[in-house]
């Protein structure tokens, strides 16, 4: 599944039963040609069970944590990765089928998620209406979107890698990096003390 900042679902599908590993579902389902048709400078957020690319980001793992720059990265990644659970939360919370086991076909099951996404997605909208503006925000740091236009495309200061050909190195991300040096320019650190 794929969320933007308001915990509306962008991408979903019930193609593996919850056990499955997440790669395997991650190739089973679809979602990796939605990631990789994202446009350069739009890019999806996941964990560490994910290999890093131009358009899924991944934290920073191992040694490289210990960096001060890329501690903060992964802690306001991490922010942003909250939505998720917001959004199952919001959903169990709203559909009281979910605090229970489900009894219903494998064939069904699917469909049953699927629908209740969409119904997600319709009262997250009709809050929104109602309130008068969005629920949720952008998240803590959302550095590319302060330079995109009005539609949300790339405006002029927004990322462009100067050579395209280094895009394809599996593991390593030039928007990542990017993202680590617009937050460190930012003067974000993670709250609450810092690595040394």
């Amino acid at each position: 599944m794929v969320l933007d900042s308001r915990c509306r679902f962008l991408f979903l599908a019930a193609a593996a039963p919850g056990g499955t590993n997440d790669i395997v579902a991650f190739r089973k389902c679809g979602i990796q040609r939605y990631i990789n048709s994202l446009s350069l400078g739009r890019y999806v957020i996941g964990d560490n069970a994910y290999v890093c690319s131009e358009q899924l980001l991944t934290p920073f793992a191992g040694v490289e944590r210990n960096d001060l720059r890329k501690d903060a990265y992964n802690f306001y990644v991490s922010q942003l990765r909250i939505r998720i659970e917001m959004a199952f939360g919001m959903m169990s919370n709203q559909w009281l089928i979910l605090k229970r086991p489900i009894s219903v076909s494998t064939k069904t099951f699917g469909k049953l998620i699927l629908c209740i996404g969409v119904l997600h997605n319709y009262c997250v909208r009709e809050r929104e209406r109602l309130l008068g503006g969005t629920t949720g925000g952008t998240g803590p740091v959302n550095v590319v979107d302060e330079f995109a236009d009005e539609e949300g495309n790339a405006g002029e200061n927004a990322f462009r890698p100067s050579d395209v050909s280094v895009l394809d190195v599996p593991g390593n991300s030039i928007m990542r990096d990017f993202l680590v040096d617009q937050i460190a320019a930012a003067g974000l650190r993670r709250p609450g003390g810092a690595l040394s």
